[in-house]
């Protein structure tokens, strides 16, 4: 694998030094070495990525309130009106909105 610069794929018991030895000959000859841990329960998600299920509520009500907040406080006192922004901003961290 070294002399034809391909990837190499090494199989075998936890802790017999197969990273450490990687790494060495890595270190060694100056190359970068990237250590990926796989295990029977790995996925070609955890290298290649993968879609993960986003709150998209969540998602536009966060632009809203930040949209909100600074239209709010560019109008009125941010001071005197602590109450509400705080109330409006607990609201939106439980999820209270109809």
């Amino acid at each position: 694998a070294i002399r034809s610069d391909e990837a190499a794929l090494l199989v075998g018991d936890t802790g017999t030094g197969k990273t450490t030895v990687v790494q060495h000959i890595g270190q060694m000859l100056g190359k970068e070495v990237l250590v990926y841990n796989f295990n029977e329960q790995s996925e070609s998600a955890e290298l290649i990525g993968g879609f993960r299920p986003i709150d998209v509520t969540m998602h536009l009500m966060s632009e809203l309130v930040s949209s909100f907040t600074t239209a709010f406080e560019q109008t009125f006192s941010r001071k005197k009106n602590a109450k509400l922004l705080e109330r409006a901003r607990g609201d939106f961290l439980a999820r209270r909105w109809p």
